[in-house]
């Protein structure tokens, strides 16, 4: 049987991920020790207005974003990519005036 398209033998697994993604954006203030691992020649900032919020970008570009030391890209919203480029941008282009 289905609700909406998920398995009902599904639920439990689905529910457990939201929970896990919900806790970590609740948590967003306490990495715990934890940092999430960036790629290299990356750099990780925090997003303006979101504290505990991260986003890790290259040459202006992000490349994700991170709470909890967890990587939440998949599940924000499209407002707060858009904020993440912006400061990205904005990153880049003060790092190029400062060579």
């Amino acid at each position: 049987m289905k609700i909406n398209g998920i398995n009902i033998s599904e639920l439990p697994e689905k529910l457990s991920e939201m929970a896990d993604s919900i806790a970590a954006l609740i948590d967003v203030t306490d990495l715990g020790g934890r940092s999430p691992e960036i790629r290299f020649d990356s750099s990780l900032s925090e997003l303006i207005g979101v504290q505990g919020v991260f986003f890790e970008h290259k040459k202006g570009n992000v490349i994700g974003i991170y709470a909890g030391g967890t990587d939440i890209s998949e599940i924000v919203s499209q407002g707060t990519w858009n904020a993440a480029e912006e400061q990205a941008e904005e990153l880049y282009i003060e790092e190029i005036k400062n060579k």
